[in-house]
């Protein structure tokens, strides 16, 4: 996704099909801070970058220009159709196809859990332990805690890694004696 916690990675490469003369003059090396900051330093010594102006259009607006470009290729049949679908188009298009394949893992998530506990008796504890991505996992972590009332007891990890640093857990005590989360 595309938050300031863990994303950048659509604002990249939205910046690499539309304004690829910043791109290649910025700091690609952290993508969530492309979406911290309003202002990137010249890698060549020139003026800052005002990358705070540039926005990548909403879901709505994405799809519209996406239709937009595709009545153009059926009216122009004999063209080329790399010539009339631009980088931006293509662009918005995986973006969309990567909010919604986003979404869906997160929603099969949620049915999986919600599978899970339809299956326990009412008086059962239960441990859910999601091992997912960051997005992910505050995504599913936000629905069950904030609109359906779960308790959310622990979060085991880190949301922010090195580039280099492995992503393995070290799992607290209590995480090993699963009774131990209902005393």
């Amino acid at each position: 996704s595309d938050d300031k916690q863990s994303g950048g990675e659509w604002f990249e490469a939205f910046l690499y099909a539309t304004r690829r003369d910043i791109y290649d003059d910025i700091d690609l090396s952290d993508p969530t801070v492309l979406l911290q900051k309003n202002k990137m330093k010249s890698l060549t010594g020139g003026n800052k970058h005002n990358i705070g102006k540039i926005k990548v259009p909403s879901c709505h607006e994405g799809f519209k220009e996406i239709i937009q470009c595709m009545c153009k290729v059926e009216l122009n049949e004999n063209d080329n159709a790399e010539e009339i679908v631009t980088p931006r188009v293509e662009v918005l298009a995986e973006i969309l196809i990567d909010i919604w394949m986003s979404r869906l893992v997160d929603f099969a998530t949620v049915l999986k859990i919600a599978e899970i506990v339809g299956n326990k008796k009412r008086h059962d504890k239960l441990v859910i332990v999601c091992y997912m991505g960051a997005a992910h996992t505050r995504a599913v972590s936000d629905f069950f805690v904030d609109k359906m009332g779960f308790k959310k007891k622990t979060f085991t990890g880190k949301n922010d890694y090195d580039e280099h640093e492995m992503r393995s857990l070290k799992l607290p005590k209590h995480l090993w004696e699963v009774a131990e989360l209902f005393s």
